[in-house]
C-alpha cells in the first residue's frame, strides 16, 4: 500500500512538472526567446507547445516565425509584443487574447475555432503582410460594449477568406482598417459580419468567389463598412451588403473613423492636393496658391523655386493643420521672382518626417537682370548682396575705400549673400559683377 502512495504521489508530482512547464509569463523587457524574460528562467517555444499558455505582460519581440498551437497566447494591456515574422494561429484549440498591441510584420494565419482570436476594447492588432483565415469566425474585433475604447486591426496587405463557413466579425467597439483587398474563395457562410456600431474601410476590392458567400453590414448611419475599390460577386448565391459607402461618403459624413484610419502606419489616406498652380503674376512679384481636401498627420509645406526647373533652393515654408478632413486653402507670394522663367516645387512634410512632392509648376517674370546692394547706408554691420536670375557664374563683390585699398572680396554662387561690414565709418565703392553685368554702388558705413 506505500509502495502504491508513492508510485501515485510520483506520477502526480511528474504532471504537475510538466502542466507548470507549459505555462509561462514574462517578467522583463526585450527578446522573446531568452529565458532570463520569464519567471521561471524559461522561455516558451516558438512552436510545438499544446497546451497551457503564454502571457506576455512586458514588451517584447521575436525575429523568428510564431506558432500558437493547442495553448493561450494573451498579449496584456498596455504591452507591445511584436513578431518579426509570421504568426498562425493553428487548427489545434488553441487561441489568442489580445488587451495591448500585437505587431506581425509577416503574414497571419487564423486557423483555429470560433472566436479563438479576440482583439478586446483597448487591444490592437497590425499585420503587415496577408491575413488568411481559415476557419469559421476565428477573429472577433471588439465586443458589444459602447466605446472608447476601441478595439483596432489593421491590415497593411491583403485579406482572404479560405474556409466554409463564418470568417471574422466585427463588433459594437471594433475598427477595422484593410489597405489591400479581401477576397472569398470559400464556399458559404457569413465572411465578414459588422455589427451595429463597429466599422471596417477596405481600401482595395472586395471579391467573393465562394458560392453562399457573404458580406453584412448593419450599420446605416453612419455607415459600418467603407469601400474604396469594386464590390464584385462570382459565387452563386453571394452577397455583399448594401449598406456601405465610399472614401469619400467616408470622409464626409463619418469624420471621426476617417480620421482614425487616416492616423495608422503606412495609411492610404494620405494628404489630398486640389490644386497647385500661379494664381498671379505682377510687376514686382509671382503669387502661387494651392490647396487641400484632407491631410493626415501633415507638419508643413517647403515651396522651393529654381531657374532651370532642376536646381532648387528653399523659398518658404507654410505650416499644415494635423490631420484633418477639411478643404484648407495656402498661399505664397514671391517677393524676388527671378528674371524669365520661375519653376517651383511643392513638398509635403508629415510629422514623422515622411515627404511628398508634387508636380512643378512654372510662371515667367518680365524683368531686366539686376543686382540690389542694401541697405545703404549700411545696417547691422551687414551688406546684402541680391542677384534675381540665376547664372552659372559666381557673384564677385569687392569693396575698396576711396584711394582704391580692397577692404573686403567675396565670390559667391548663391543669388542672395550676406557680407559681415567691420570697417571703419565712412565712404566705400561697392564692385559687384556676374558675367557682363557690373554694378558699382556708393556704400556708406555709419
Amino acid at each position: 500500500m506505500k509502495l502504491l502512495n508513492y508510485t501515485l504521489t510520483l506520477f502526480l508530482g511528474f504532471c504537475t512538472i510538466a502542466a507548470s512547464a507549459q505555462t509561462f509569463t514574462s517578467s522583463a523587457d526585450g527578446t522573446f526567446s531568452t529565458g532570463s524574460n520569464w519567471a521561471g528562467g524559461t522561455a516558451p517555444p516558438l512552436s510545438g507547445q499544446s497546451y497551457g499558455s503564454v502571457t506576455v505582460q512586458n514588451n517584447m519581440s521575436t525575429s523568428a516565425n510564431y506558432t500558437v498551437g493547442g495553448m493561450v497566447l494573451t498579449v496584456s494591456a498596455n504591452k507591445t509584443f511584436t513578431v518579426n515574422g509570421n504568426l498562425t494561429l493553428s487548427n489545434s484549440g488553441g487561441s489568442i487574447n489580445v488587451y495591448g498591441t500585437l505587431i506581425i510584420t509577416g503574414s497571419l494565419t487564423a486557423s483555429s475555432d470560433a472566436n479563438k482570436f479576440i482583439i478586446y476594447p483597448g487591444g490592437k492588432v497590425i499585420v503587415q503582410g496577408d491575413t488568411y483565415i481559415n476557419s469559421n469566425n476565428v477573429i472577433s474585433v471588439g465586443t458589444n460594449a459602447t466605446a472608447p475604447p476601441y478595439a483596432d486591426f489593421v491590415m497593411e496587405g491583403n485579406l482572404f477568406f479560405s474556409s466554409g463557413g463564418s470568417g471574422m466579425t466585427v463588433n459594437k467597439n471594433g475598427r477595422v482598417a484593410l489597405y489591400g483587398n479581401l477576397t472569398s474563395s470559400g464556399g458559404g457562410g457569413q465572411k465578414l459580419q459588422i455589427n451595429n456600431g463597429g466599422q471596417m474601410y477596405v481600401n482595395g476590392n472586395i471579391t467573393l468567389n465562394g458560392g453562399g458567400d457573404q458580406v453584412t453590414a448593419n450599420n446605416t448611419t453612419p455607415y459600418g463598412l467603407y469601400v474604396n475599390g469594386t464590390s464584385t460577386v462570382n459565387g452563386g448565391g453571394s452577397s455583399i451588403t448594401s449598406n456601405k459607402g465610399d472614401k469619400s461618403t467616408m470622409q464626409s459624413s463619418d469624420s471621426s473613423f476617417y480620421n482614425w484610419v487616416a492616423a495608422q502606419p503606412s495609411s492610404p489616406l494620405p494628404i489630398t492636393l486640389l490644386y497647385f498652380s500661379v494664381a498671379g503674376v505682377s510687376d514686382e512679384s509671382i503669387e502661387l496658391a494651392w490647396a487641400t481636401s484632407s491631410e493626415l498627420n501633415f507638419n508643413y509645406f517647403l515651396i522651393e523655386r529654381s531657374g532651370n526647373g532642376k536646381n532648387f533652393q528653399l523659398l518658404g515654408q507654410i505650416q499644415g493643420h494635423g490631420t484633418t478632413n477639411q478643404p484648407h486653402q495656402y498661399s505664397l507670394r514671391d517677393a524676388n521672382p527671378l528674371a524669365g522663367t520661375n519653376y517651383y516645387r511643392l513638398t509635403s512634410v508629415d510629422f514623422d518626417g515622411t515627404t511628398q512632392v508634387f508636380q512643378i509648376i512654372a510662371a515667367s517674370f518680365s524683368s531686366n537682370r539686376k543686382i540690389s546692394v542694401y541697405p545703404n547706408p549700411v545696417a547691422d554691420r551687414n551688406l546684402h548682396i541680391d542677384t534675381n536670375f540665376d547664372s552659372e557664374n559666381p557673384t564677385q563683390i569687392i569693396i575698396m575705400d576711396l584711394t582704391g585699398t580692397i577692404k573686403t572680396q567675396v565670390s559667391s554662387s548663391e543669388r542672395q549673400v550676406v557680407i559681415p561690414v567691420f570697417l571703419e565709418p565712412g565712404i566705400y565703392i561697392a564692385h559687384v559683377s556676374n558675367g557682363s553685368l557690373k554694378q558699382i554702388s556708393r556704400l556708406i558705413v555709419p
